[in-house]
């Protein structure tokens, strides 16, 4: 058999794809600790300039990006995405505009259905707005989106508090702001980024910070506008469904709080997988009262019934001084008498 040359096939990738998975190959003991720890110390210009070689050699090559950032609300994800997809543009020589950014998923989905090739999109992602429900309750599946981008070479970059899909190569968690010296305006953004692990493509590893700057002021001063009239819309959406919705999670909590929980082994109680619950909604609703968004919303809204009605429990459960089969047991003797009493 002809022996294969893989020092060829490594020299037609990115130099940050051979950089990681070279890395990954000298360091098949290190833990996921070990790998942290060497990331930390990695110079941030260092880690930018091999993203941007990859994302050089990307253009070149007929291939696209798919990136997301995820972190904690404040630590900065949107503004340096900004500067992401305005780079991203400026390599695939098409303007990254603001008229490419999207809040929800519906219309990101139907404009990249129209998608000029090497367009580069983004999609933002506020959790909450009023009464602390959830805007944005649906998590996109970025795989579901990877043969539309492929093909075209379009670019996504995606904003979120936490994705569970982790499918793309780019995945960055949002990790310091950085100020002038007054402190009254950021000036850049940290991010660590984390790809793939050669050796367990299930497993993300740290990398090492990229280093945002500021994108330009007028492109940040549109967005505060977009964002705002986002907002605004949400207000206005929710106010005429969040009230009935409300009610219809209050009473199906009454109705159907049993077949709502779910004891773990360690004796917690917590509310049913996403699925069961939408199983349970239609026994007691139908599938055609409320849009998506608003089923989405009566889950949400029941996930916190049940999370804030079981907060003492859980706290006595972990004490031991309970049980969750124990405390079902009693609540349904007490829901019992009072039916009884009505």
């Amino acid at each position: 058999m002809e022996e294969i040359k893989t020092e060829k096939v490594v020299a037609k990738e990115s130099t940050l794809k051979q950089y990681c998975d070279n890395f990954d190959r000298e360091h098949l003991a290190w833990s996921m600790n070990d790998y942290i720890d060497y990331a930390l110390k990695q110079s941030p210009h260092k880690i930018t300039a091999l993203l941007k070689d990859d994302w050089e050699y990307r253009e070149a090559h007929h291939q696209n990006i798919v990136a997301s950032i995820e972190g904690q609300q404040g630590l900065g994800k949107s503004i340096p995405f900004l500067y992401a997809s305005s780079l991203a543009g400026k390599i695939y020589k098409r303007s990254f505009k603001l008229e490419d950014l999207y809040f929800e998923i519906e219309e990101l989905n139907e404009a990249l259905g129209v998608a000029e090739p090497r367009q580069t999109f983004m999609k933002d992602e506020h959790r909450k707005t009023v009464a602390g429900v959830m805007s944005n309750m649906q998590e996109a599946n970025l795989a579901d989106f990877e043969d539309q981008l492929r093909i075209n070479q379009n670019n996504l970059f995606y904003t979120s508090v936490q994705l569970q899909n982790h499918s793309h190569f780019f995945v960055f968690e949002a990790k310091h702001i950085l100020w002038n010296e007054d402190g009254t305006y950021p000036t850049g953004f940290l991010s660590m980024l984390k790809t793939k692990r050669y050796t367990n493509p299930n497993q993300l590893v740290w990398r090492g910070y990229v280093l945002w700057p500021m994108p330009n002021e007028k492109i940040v001063q549109e967005y505060d506008v977009k964002k705002r009239a986002h907002i605004e819309l949400l207000k206005k959406r929710f106010s005429t469904t969040l009230t009935p919705v409300k009610d219809k999670a209050a009473e199906i909590f009454s109705k159907r709080h049993k077949d709502l929980v779910r004891v773990l082994p360690n004796g917690e109680i917590k509310p049913i997988k996403s699925d069961m619950m939408m199983f349970v909604i239609d026994e007691e609703i139908g599938s055609g009262r409320f849009t998506i968004k608003g089923y989405e919303m009566l889950k949400t809204l029941l996930r916190k019934i049940i999370e804030d009605s079981h907060k003492e429990d859980n706290l006595k459960i972990k004490a031991g001084k309970t049980n969750g089969k124990e405390v079902l047991n009693q609540m349904d003797t007490i829901m019992e008498q009072a039916a009884k009493e009505c």
